[in-house]
């Protein structure tokens, strides 16, 4: 059974271990090898401590950190009562088990707390797994795209859920 609790700045060098070990094996034939290959384990942990892991869950199976997701009120124009899912990263071995759904259920519970009962997402365009997962967790792609410079140009999908009963419903 795998405990979700709210990250604290301890979990800073796990998260940033995470982060980059998920970026490798996930972003490895997506993304410009040069712009992964500049990211380390030192600059993710450095981010991570330097937002204090605030907005952010993490997964603990065994008492291990395993995967965190992280959440926030809408840094889009276009959807100020909107509540976004920033980021959501497992370590390959606890992939596909169910944990990610359970750490996103979680962040969407958080959200809704926090006032909002719409969510969004942006994927990228070339990561079918995680438009899959996201589609099978009630997201849709709502047409917008973005590029984003990843070393090159890369295509971002935004993806978004609204909740049946919410308070703003």
């Amino acid at each position: 059974m795998m405990e979700v609790r709210v990250a604290t700045v301890d979990d800073a060098t796990i998260m940033g271990e995470i982060h980059y070990y998920t970026w490798l094996s996930t972003y490895s034939r997506l993304i410009d090898q040069g712009f992964l290959k500049s990211h380390s384990i030192q600059k993710s942990t450095h981010y991570f401590q330097s937002i204090q892991c605030i907005n952010h869950l993490v997964g603990i199976i065994n008492n291990q950190v395993i995967g965190f997701i992280g959440y926030g009120p809408s840094r889009e124009e276009s959807l100020p009562n909107y509540g976004e899912i920033t980021g959501l990263y497992i370590l390959k071995a606890y992939q596909q088990q169910g944990y990610g759904k359970i750490l996103l259920q979680e962040a969407l519970t958080v959200l809704t707390k926090m006032g909002y009962s719409q969510y969004y997402l942006w994927i990228l365009a070339e990561n079918q797994g995680a438009m899959h997962f996201y589609e099978q967790n009630g997201f849709c792609h709502d047409g917008q795209t973005k590029q984003h410079l990843l070393g090159k140009p890369v295509i971002e999908r935004r993806y978004l859920r609204k909740e049946l009963y919410g308070p703003n419903n």
